[in-house]
C-alpha cells in the first residue's frame, strides 16, 4: 500500500485507519426491454447485475435501467486508509488532516 488508498469497506481496523469520505446507493441493472419483475427474472434464471451507483454510467442506458435498492437500502462506503503502523509522508499527513476536518456526509 502506498501512503494512503481509497478503498470500499468495510477493511480491516487492526492494520488501517480509515475515514469515511462518501457512501452511494447498490442499483440493480436491468434489461430495459424485459417486462418481468426481479422475482420473475430470478424464477427464469435471466439475470440482473447488482452494482455501487457509480457504475451505472457504464452501462447502455438504450439496453439497461437502473433501479435503486431501497428495501433493504444498502450503500457502497469509501474510505481514505492508511496503514497504522506506518508513518505518512508530510504531504500525505496534510492530505489526510485536509479530509478528516473538511470531509461532510
Amino acid at each position: 500500500m502506498c501512503d494512503l488508498a481509497v478503498i470500499v469497506g468495510p477493511y480491516n481496523p487492526e492494520n488501517l485507519e480509515g475515514q469515511l469520505i462518501f457512501d452511494e446507493p447498490w442499483v440493480a441493472m436491468i434489461p430495459v426491454a424485459h417486462v418481468l419483475n426481479a422475482y420473475e427474472l430470478t424464477e427464469q434464471n435471466v439475470g440482473i447485475a447488482i452494482y455501487p451507483a457509480a457504475a451505472a454510467i457504464y452501462a447502455d442506458s438504450r439496453k439497461v435501467i437502473t433501479k435503486k435498492l431501497i428495501d433493504p437500502s444498502v450503500t457502497a462506503s469509501y474510505y481514505l486508509t492508511q496503514r497504522k503502523e506506518k508513518k505518512l509522508s508530510l504531504v500525505a499527513e496534510e492530505f489526510w488532516k485536509y479530509i478528516v476536518q473538511n470531509i461532510e456526509l
